[in-house]
């Protein structure tokens, strides 16, 4: 099985390494075996923070809005947009 877990030191000394596993699988950081944070790969830092993916039915709608308002209409379109899931990072009521 990969190794996943890393103590902060180890972590250092093997960067390449762990960045490299990251884009498979998050990896754990530990202080004194305690995990204290992780690395993920940039796609899920993205997903995770709820950064906005356009989808084909965005272009779509953009296109069809594009073309309307060719033909002087004025209308307003809003595509649909797709979020990952709440920040896991963010300060919430505990």
């Amino acid at each position: 099985m990969d190794k996943n877990e890393w103590s902060i030191a180890e972590a250092r000394l093997h960067l390449s390494e762990v960045i490299k596993r990251a884009k498979v699988s998050p990896q754990i950081l530990e202080n004194r075996n305690k995990p204290v944070g992780a690395i993920v790969d940039f796609q899920t830092l993205e997903r995770l923070q709820g950064k906005v993916v356009q989808t084909h039915g965005a272009r779509l709608v953009q296109r069809l809005a594009a073309l309307i308002a060719q033909d002087g209409e004025d209308i307003s379109l809003s595509p649909p947009l797709k979020s990952g899931p709440r920040d896991p990072f963010e300060q919430g009521d505990l």
